[in-house]
């Protein structure tokens, strides 16, 4: 049997043949965790139960990889919207600021900068109680941006598209606390429907986003947006 090699999860797994008749094996694992090492000779591969693996009679090893030591991680950014009631039409931004407005930053997506993974699930929380709920888009990107002022129209560059992870809509509400208008408060869960691969910028372990808005809303005072994100890191 020659020697053979395989990458999981960016770690590299080697069996050394080292007399080319199948009696002495060298298991070497490469880029685990950011270390390196290896396992002594052996005679055998075995799996769980204590059965080999080896399969002389094709010549191939019979295991099921499954990768493994990837991390779920929630990754939240909030803001509060301007100290007015102005009402949003279709198609316009909920930013922080009318004339400096900033992303919202989710910070820790990937273990490492330039690193990948999927997002699973998000939600965004809303500290108001609206009788006609927003409906929203979270529009992700790998890259930040200059975003629009609050309640302008969303216009996004190609160069910006070209940067886009997705987009996570929120447009069926739970009421929590049930007071009307400010008082209360309400969550939506993100509508995905598929996991979301992602991968970072080359110095950035973040993604970034902005919230539009899809129907006439109107909000309350400094209403505060909290979005969380759960992240499988690769």
């Amino acid at each position: 049997m020659a020697d053979r090699s395989v990458y999981v999860n960016n770690a590299l797994l080697g069996l050394a043949d080292h007399h080319g008749d199948e009696s002495e094996y060298s298991v070497m694992v490469y880029g685990v965790g950011g270390t390196s090492g290896s396992v002594d000779v052996i005679k055998d591969i075995q799996d769980g139960a204590g059965d080999s693996v080896m399969d002389a009679a094709n010549d191939a090893i019979r295991v099921s990889l499954v990768a493994g030591g990837g991390t779920t991680v929630l990754s939240s950014g909030s803001f509060a919207r301007p100290n007015d009631a102005n009402a949003y039409a279709a198609g316009d931004v909920i930013t922080d600021s009318t004339s400096a407005p900033t992303v919202i930053t989710f910070s820790g997506c990937a273990r490492a900068n330039n690193g990948s993974g999927i997002i699973i699930g998000a939600q965004c929380i809303d500290s108001a109680n609206q009788s006609t709920k927003p409906t929203l888009e979270l529009w992700l990107f790998d890259t930040t941006f200059t975003p629009d002022n609050d309640n302008a129209v969303f216009t996004p560059t190609d160069g910006e598209l070209a940067t886009l992870v997705g987009i996570i809509q929120f447009n069926l509400w739970f009421v929590g606390d049930a007071t009307a208008g400010a008082g209360g408060n309400c969550v939506s869960l993100g509508a995905l429907t598929e996991p979301m691969a992602f991968v970072t910028g080359a110095s950035s372990t973040s993604l970034f986003g902005i919230l539009v808005v899809r129907n006439a809303y109107t909000p309350v005072a400094q209403e505060q947006f909290t979005i969380r994100l759960r992240v499988l890191q690769d």
